[in-house]
């Protein structure tokens, strides 16, 4: 994996690192298929507020579409008081016992420029409407999910949840969090799937059918400087 470039797209939701070597058509059928499973899902459910049930309709949605979950973890985020995390920080945290290198060099990066973004861009907005809640008052809502595709079809994906007495903003990238402001646990989910690309050719129409054109507003691609992947600071 040390060897493998990335590309980086907001999708949805979500953020997605796929790999080079992935073929033009493998990236569009992992992309599509998830955007597809996001937007099932959130049909059903706010994804901050309702995440339990915004995850089982979203996994049902993508084993529909070919998706087999080889295995799926259930976490919290150790989170001493009197400290501070970003995004970035609880997902290094979160992701350190995965077994496995993973593009931490990309992944700091990619939050880095997602951050310096203006607020009403396109990522910055598509983000913003998913992983933040919409409430007014305390407490606040953060839904972030990483998904990193490669070859064999295998996607690993970890979403941080957590609630905070600090109103949460288009800085959310950059934000500190105090943990004497976030309330409970910082929850993490980390899945493991393969996708049976026999199955996913089955669906491939009917899901570019239902997504029409929404796949081109909802798929964002980042352009940012090749980066090797591997245990980057």
């Amino acid at each position: 994996m040390d060897s493998d470039n990335y590309t980086v797209y907001v999708n949805g939701g979500s953020l997605f690192l796929l790999s080079t070597t992935l073929s033009l058509s493998e990236r569009k059928d992992i992309l599509y298929s998830n955007l597809f499973a996001q937007l099932a899902a959130s049909k059903k459910n706010n994804k901050v507020a309702e995440y339990s049930s915004w995850s089982h309709t979203y996994r049902a949605a993508l084993s529909s579409t070919g998706w087999s979950f080889i295995d799926t973890r259930y976490s919290t985020v150790p989170f001493e008081p009197g400290t501070e995390r970003s995004i970035g920080d609880l997902l290094h945290v979160a992701l350190a016992d995965e077994g496995e290198a993973l593009p931490f060099a990309l992944l700091d990066q990619t939050i880095t420029q997602l951050a310096k973004l203006p607020n009403h861009s396109t990522a910055q907005t598509l983000l913003r409407n998913t992983v933040l809640g919409n409430r007014k008052t305390p407490p606040f809502g953060v839904a972030f999910q990483l998904s990193i595709a490669r070859p064999g079809h295998l996607l690993s994906s970890c979403c941080l949840t957590l609630e905070t007495r600090e109103a949460v903003g288009g800085d959310w990238f950059s934000r500190r969090f105090a943990r004497d402001q976030v309330i409970g646990n910082v929850s993490v989910q980390v899945a493991k799937a393969e996708l049976n690309n026999t199955v996913n050719g089955f669906a491939r129409e009917a899901i570019e059918a239902r997504l029409g054109s929404r796949a081109q507003e909802l798929i964002v691609p980042l352009s940012l400087a090749p980066v090797k992947g591997g245990q980057g600071q």
